[in-house]
C-alpha cells in the first residue's frame, strides 16, 4: 500500500524532520505543492493557495491507497500576543474549511485519509499541576499560545464531527529541539543557549534553575509521528470508521535548566555566562512538567536520542551556520 503524504509547513523545525522521516519509507510519497512556500501573512493569498493546493492533494491521491496531511505550520511561541495567535488558529479553521468543501466535492474519492496535528504539551498542560502529565490531565493554559493551541484541537474536533471518513491524531509535543530551527525565531531554550555560546553572548534566564522539562529531539518526535499516523490508517481500517487518536509525544525523560547548563559545559572551549532575573511573562512558564503517555503503551517512546547527543548535534550544526556567517545573535530572552 502506498500512501501520498503532504507535509504543511515543512520549512519549519518539526517539518523538514517529518519530511525526511517520510523519505525513509518506500511505501510514502511525499507531495509538495507548486508555487512554493507559502505566505503566511498574506491572508487573500493563503486562501488562493490553499484552494489550489488542497485540490492538487486530492486529485493526486486518487493513484495512491491511503493519503495523509501532517499539520506542522505555526510560528507561535509562548510569548506570542493573544493577537498573533488568533491568527494561526483562524488560518487552520480557513485550511479545515477548505479541506472539507474539497472533500464533498469528491464523493469517490474513497480513500483512507489521516489528518496529523502538531499541538503542544507544555502550552495546553501548563498550569495542570499532575505529576506525570499524561492524555488524561486536565488542561489548562497559562498563556495564550497554549489557549490558542486547545482552541486549534477543538476546532479539529468539531471539523470531524462533518467528515466521518477522517481519522485524526492530535500529538501534543512536548519542548521540541534539534538541527533545523529557524535562527529568526525566540524559541528553544538549548538553541538559545548554543547560539549564546557560540556568540559569546550571556544568556538571559528569567526562570528558577530547578524548573523541570521533557526535551524531544526533534527527529525523534518526526519519527513517532509518522509511524503513529501509519497504526492510526491500520486502526481505522481494521475497525472500518474514522478513528482519533490523542497522544502526548514526550521523551519522557526531565531535565533542570541547571542540568543543561552543566551539559554545555563540555562543549567547545569557552564558558556558558547565565544572568537571571525576572520577567512579567514568568507566570506562564509552569516550573515543573513530566511527561507520561497512556496512549497506545505499546509504543516505543520517542527518546532515541540523548540529551547530550541531541545538545551536540545542535551545537554543530549551529557552529557550521556560524562559520558560513549565516547564525545570528540570540534574542535576549531565552524561553524554557
Amino acid at each position: 500500500m502506498t500512501t501520498l503524504a503532504w507535509v504543511i509547513g515543512r520549512g519549519g523545525l518539526l517539518g523538514s524532520h517529518v519530511a525526511a522521516a517520510l523519505a525513509e519509507s518506500p511505501r510514502v510519497v511525499e507531495w509538495t505543492p507548486t508555487g512554493g512556500p507559502f505566505h503566511w501573512a498574506d491572508r487573500d493569498r493563503v486562501d488562493a493557495r490553499f484552494a489550489e493546493s488542497i485540490a492538487g492533494f486530492l486529485e493526486a491521491a486518487g493513484s495512491h491507497e491511503a493519503v495523509a496531511i501532517f499539520w506542522c505550520a505555526g510560528s507561535g511561541v509562548v510569548a506570542t500576543p493573544a493577537n498573533e495567535m488568533a491568527v494561526e488558529t483562524e488560518t487552520w479553521e480557513r485550511f479545515l474549511a477548505r479541506l472539507g468543501s474539497e472533500l464533498a466535492q469528491r464523493p469517490r474519492l474513497r480513500r483512507p485519509l489521516s489528518l496529523v496535528l502538531a499541538s503542544s504539551a507544555g502550552g495546553i498542560y501548563a498550569g495542570t499541576r499532575d505529576a506525570p502529565l499524561t492524555e488524561g490531565s486536565a488542561t489548562l493554559p497559562l498563556s495564550p499560545y497554549g489557549e490558542a493551541k486547545l482552541l486549534q484541537e477543538t476546532a479539529l474536533r468539531r471539523w470531524t464531527h462533518t467528515r466521518p471518513e477522517v481519522s485524526t491524531l492530535v500529538a501534543r509535543i512536548a519542548n521540541l529541539y534539534g538541527p533545523g530551527q529557524r535562527p529568526d525565531k525566540p524559541q528553544g531554550l538549548i538553541s538559545q543557549m548554543s547560539r549564546c555560546l557560540i556568540h559569546q553572548r550571556p544568556l538571559h534566564i528569567y526562570v528558577p534553575f530547578d524548573t523541570v522539562r521533557d526535551f524531544v529531539f526533534a527527529e525523534d518526535a518526526a519519527r513517532a509521528l509518522v509511524r503513529w499516523s501509519a497504526r492510526l490508517r491500520r486502526e481505522a481500517e481494521s475497525a472500518g470508521r474514522s478513528v482519533h487518536v490523542l497522544k502526548i509525544c514526550a521523551s519522557e525523560r526531565s531535565a533542570t535548566i541547571a542540568s543543561l547548563v552543566g551539559l554545555f559545559r563540555g562543549l567547545g572551549k569557552r564558558r556558558l555566562r547565565i544572568v537571571s532575573g525576572l520577567h512579567p511573562l514568568k507566570g506562564q512558564h509552569p516550573q515543573r512538567q513530566r511527561f507520561r503517555s497512556t496512549v497506545w503503551g505499546d509504543e516505543p517512546r520517542p527518546d532515541a536520542t540523548s540529551l547530550l547527543v541531541g545538545i551536540h548535534r545542535v551545537y554543530r550544526h549551529q557552529l557550521a551556520l556560524a562559520q558560513r556567517g549565516e547564525l545570528p545573535p540570540p534574542a535576549r530572552v531565552s524561553p524554557a
